[in-house]
């Protein structure tokens, strides 16, 4: 869903069905924005550089900043309900989210077109920023 006269831009909501899929976003990096995530509902694992850990409400904002390789995963059986934003507002993340989501789950091929084209780098051992941005 995407928010319009909201502090954030999307909320991203995975059902807790027993059948329904987990998300996972692969570990990545951001040239040109800072990433905010916010858990509202249910729990997720998030990697922030070299640390991983489970996020809930209390936790409050998550603080992604731009260049830190990251990574998210919900639970499968679990609803989990989460806001992103960027700072600044990427105007192309509505766009980045309709192409990545646009089959459930998601195929590997759309995530990476949509990485390609928004400001998604993959997070590579090493992390050697210049080769992966080829």
């Amino acid at each position: 869903t995407f928010l319009r006269n909201e502090p954030y831009v999307t909320m991203n909501r995975f059902s807790g069905e027993p059948d329904a899929y987990a998300l996972y976003v692969p570990p990545h990096w951001h040239e040109t924005h800072d990433e905010i995530l916010r858990v509202v509902k249910g729990r997720m694992e998030i990697r922030l550089g070299s640390s991983t850990r489970e996020y809930t409400p209390e936790d409050g904002e998550i603080f992604v900043k731009r260049g830190v390789i990251h990574s998210l995963r919900t639970f499968a059986g679990e609803e989990c309900v989460f806001y992103e934003r960027t700072d600044p507002v990427d105007d192309e993340k509505e766009i980045f989210f309709r192409n990545i989501l646009r089959q459930n789950p998601p195929n590997f091929l759309d995530a990476v077109v949509a990485a390609y084209h928004g400001d998604a780098y993959p997070g590579f051992p090493g992390h050697i920023m210049w080769l992966e941005k080829l």
